[in-house]
């Protein structure tokens, strides 16, 4: 045998090895009695004019107005599109709902959507006159991230971003994990031997 031919079984090996590891991690992070969910199913937002609320997410988010079930009988909307649903809720009390003077803060409670060209959905704000806040943000590997913050009418924040550059570092098992049979945006880790959680 040759020197090179026992470097391929050295490397083979190892490769084995890693593939032993990462499938006994991930048996060992298994649940016994894991909560049995497949996905995000919808965000619901309360609103003071469900008509005004529809026009925003569907011209300013593109989401295509659905059929609701007549079952509810209270005024509402669902919306769809990208993979989530929005359900508008008309509310009865001002005081549930976001102060008319809040101002925009990034570290509020907020939903946020993955975009292709940042740069385009800051354009389209712009022409519709919708008031923003942009920022970029810089890991400690030199990953960039921009990140445009704006509300919808009733003031509850949204979030546009190119978060896909982030890659996403399980702090706990990989066994814990159910992801997309495809693939997953942004791209999860799942080379490391040990994970540490943060409590």
């Amino acid at each position: 045998m040759n020197k090179m031919q026992k470097q391929e079984i050295k490397g083979d090996e190892r490769n084995t090895e890693e593939e032993r590891n990462n499938k006994k991690e991930r048996d060992e992070g298994k649940e016994e009695n894991p909560a049995p969910l497949k996905a995000l199913n919808h965000v619901s937002r309360l609103c003071r004019d469900v008509k005004k609320s529809i026009e925003f997410y569907t011209k300013v988010l593109g989401f295509v107005l659905m059929e609701r079930p007549e079952v509810l009988d209270f005024e509402g909307a669902w919306l769809f599109n990208y993979g989530i649903g929005i359900h508008l809720v008309q509310s009865k009390e001002e005081e549930r709902l976001p102060s008319h003077t809040k101002e925009l803060e990034p570290n509020d409670n907020h939903i946020c959507f993955q975009c292709e060209e940042v740069e385009e959905m800051e354009r389209k704000l712009k022409e519709m006159n919708v008031k923003y806040m942009k920022r970029s943000l810089k890991t400690e590997d030199g990953t960039s991230m921009d990140q445009i913050f704006f509300n919808d009418p009733d003031r509850f924040m949204i979030e546009i971003c190119n978060c896909e550059d982030f890659k996403l570092v399980p702090a706990d098992s990989l066994g814990k994990l159910k992801l997309p049979m495809d693939r997953h945006i942004p791209p999860i880790q799942t080379n490391q031997r040990h994970h540490h959680a943060s409590n």
